[in-house]
C-alpha cells in the first residue's frame, strides 16, 4: 500500500517537509502593512517559517524583488519570483533551478480552478500536477489537489483592520513548505488584483 506522501505526489520542496500526520498552520502578516508574513504551528504557536520580501538587484529605478521562504533557523528554503504571466518557485540557493511554476486561471472555463501548478519535470504541461480549487462559488476558501486527492484545505479570514489571515490544514504526507508557498502565491495574486482595481477606480474617479 502506498504511503500518504506517494498518494499526494511526494515531496516537492523536500522530504523533510512532508508532515507525518495532519497539521494546521496560521499564515499572517507580521504587522499591518508589512510585506513579510509569518507561519506558525496552530498547535503551539511556534514560528515554522517566515516569508520575506527581498530585493534581488541594486537598481534604484528598476528594482526587482522575490519572496523568500525562510525556516526557523534562518535558512532560505525556496524563492518565489513573479514572471508576469507565471509565478515561478526556485530552490533556496542563488544558482538553484525552477522547482515548479504556477499559472493563474480565469474565464468561464476556469470558474472554480484558480491556479494550475506544473512541476519542472512536466515539460508538456498538458495536465497540471496540482490544482487549487475554490470550495464555494462566492467564497475565497480553497482546496489544493493532487489529481483528485486533497492535500490541503485553506480558510481565508479578513479582520476588520483589513489584514488577511490564512488557516492552512495540511494532510498527512503532504509537503507543507510546498503548500505554504502556493498559499503565498495566491495571496500575492490577490494583492495584484486589489492594486489594479484601486488604480482603475482612481482613473474612473478622475475622468
Amino acid at each position: 500500500m502506498a504511503n500518504p506522501s506517494e498518494r499526494i505526489g511526494g515531496p516537492v520542496i523536500g522530504a523533510q517537509y512532508c508532515v507525518p500526520s495532519t497539521c494546521q498552520y496560521k499564515l499572517f502578516q507580521t504587522r499591518r502593512g508589512s510585506k513579510n508574513w509569518s507561519v506558525v504551528d496552530a498547535a503551539n504557536a511556534a514560528v515554522i517559517f517566515t516569508l520575506v520580501k527581498h530585493k534581488t538587484n541594486s537598481s534604484r529605478w528598476f528594482p526587482k524583488y522575490e519572496t523568500q521562504l525562510v525556516d526557523a533557523q534562518g535558512n532560505i528554503v525556496a524563492r518565489i519570483q513573479d514572471k508576469g504571466s507565471r509565478w515561478k518557485v526556485l530552490g533556496g540557493s542563488a544558482d538553484s533551478n525552477v522547482l515548479f511554476s504556477v499559472k493563474i486561471c480565469g474565464g468561464l472555463l476556469d470558474w472554480k480552478t484558480t491556479m494550475k501548478v506544473f512541476l519542472a519535470s512536466n515539460l508538456s504541461e498538458k495536465q497540471p500536477n496540482y490544482m487549487v480549487e475554490l470550495r464555494t462559488i462566492c467564497g475565497s476558501d480553497c482546496i489544493i489537489l493532487h489529481g483528485t486527492q486533497p492535500m490541503s484545505e485553506v480558510e481565508v479570514n479578513t479582520t476588520w483592520l483589513g489584514r488577511t489571515k490564512y488557516t492552512v490544514t495540511v494532510n498527512a504526507g503532504a509537503d507543507c513548505a510546498f503548500v505554504l508557498l502556493l498559499v503565498m502565491i495566491m495571496e500575492k495574486d490577490q494583492q495584484r488584483k486589489r492594486h489594479a482595481a484601486a488604480l482603475n477606480a482612481g482613473a474612473v474617479a478622475g475622468f
